[in-house]
């Protein structure tokens, strides 16, 4: 008879049964991100489960997760099935139709799985099932199959963007972001599904976008041509335009010559090593964050002791490395001009080296730093 049990999605409890089924009944579950971000990119197959099969098998994680269950001789977690569709599992039920092919034993022709007992399940409820297995849950899939599976619920199923932060338990930004990186790669024809996290990268980094609003309004354009071109190893990779975009000869280089980002970032370190700096990156972000605050951040604030202590801690500290900073300066002036004033004595100076130094010095000491 199999076990009894329930399930709550969306505040209602769901009556599930644990039995064992024939692979034979099961079906895959066509707008399953797994299988979805595939049929996107070949419709074709959307109703053909023998294809659908084979484009899953292709995916080296299909292969591993098929030894690993053959290994344990079955499954951990068992697959979601609702009116004989796998709402979640389909790639163990791939695994478990290629053992069957292969061994014709019977413990490979039945599989484990928690039905759902109820005539209509909605397509909302589905997508809360499944957020909670792969995007809550434990059980994760890769960030385009994220992408394609919110793109999908936004454009084609009509969910609003806070249905869908519901559903996902994500942030607003979080999700306006997975869905334009998914949008970008399938306008520009991009379907190496590891490149998502790049495009992810590019859209949400701040300091792209004030490049785009204030410098370059094509540097987007640029970035994408360089995903294709290959020129950053890892997502991490565009995190470093902002810095080398700031010197033209490295700018040059990444987006008009076409050289690899690793390379040109270990030239400009090696020639200017604080360039990049992570604390300098805090203190831009925190610049510019300052510069954005609304009046009623502003008020907020000054109606927070606690707060306005915190900054006024930040300001301090900052007055002593100005300090510092100004002294370092001076010192090393100093040394400048003592070194030519005795390469003057020896003809290997001229008097203008010297005004033009000590000139830099006058205006040194006139700054003022937080005062």
């Amino acid at each position: 008879m199999g076990e009894k049990n329930y399930i709550n999605l969306g505040g209602e409890k769901i009556l599930i049964k644990t039995e064992m089924v024939n692979i034979s009944k099961l079906k895959f579950y066509p707008d399953n991100p797994r299988i979805l971000s595939k049929i996107k990119q070949n419709p074709e197959i959307k109703k053909d489960e023998k294809l659908i099969e084979e484009k899953l098998w292709d995916d080296d994680n299909t292969h591993k997760l098929c030894r690993s269950i053959e290994h344990h001789g079955g499954l951990i977690n068992p697959i979601i099935v609702h009116d004989n569709y796998v709402l979640e599992g389909n790639t163990r039920l791939c695994c478990f139709r290629r053992l069957y092919a292969q061994n014709k034993e019977d413990k490979w022709k039945f599989i484990r799985c928690e039905v759902l007992l109820i005539k209509k399940l909605p397509k909302e409820k589905i997508d809360l099932l499944l957020g909670n297995e792969h995007i809550i849950g434990k059980i994760q899939w890769d960030t385009f199959e994220k992408g394609c599976w919110m793109t999908k619920m936004l454009k084609e199923d009509g969910y609003s963007i806070k249905k869908i932060e519901e559903i996902v338990g994500k942030s607003e930004s979080w999700v306006k972001q997975q869905i334009l990186a998914y949008e970008i790669m399938v306008k520009e024809k991009i379907s190496d599904k590891n490149k998502f996290s790049h495009f992810v990268q590019m859209v949400s980094n701040d300091q792209i976008k004030q490049i785009q609003k204030k410098k370059d309004p094509k540097i987007k354009e640029k970035i994408i041509k360089a995903i294709k071109n290959e020129q950053f190893k890892t997502a991490q990779d565009i995190r470093k335009i902002p810095i080398i975009y700031e010197d033209e000869k490295t700018r040059k280089r990444l987006f008009e010559y076409g050289e690899p980002i690793d390379e040109i970032f270990h030239d400009l370190k090696s020639e200017h090593p604080t360039r990049g700096s992570p604390f300098i990156r805090i203190i831009e972000d925190l610049t510019q964050r300052a510069s954005e605050l609304t009046r009623k951040e502003r008020a907020e604030i000054a109606e927070d002791q606690e707060q306005k202590d915190k900054i006024k801690k930040l300001a301090c500290e900052l007055k002593k490395l100005c300090s510092e900073l100004k002294k370092e300066g001076l010192s090393k002036i100093d040394e400048k001009i003592r070194a030519i004033k005795i390469l003057k004595i020896v003809g290997k100076a001229k008097e203008e080296d010297l005004k033009k130094l000590e000139k830099e010095r006058g205006d040194l000491e006139k700054e003022e730093f937080l005062e």
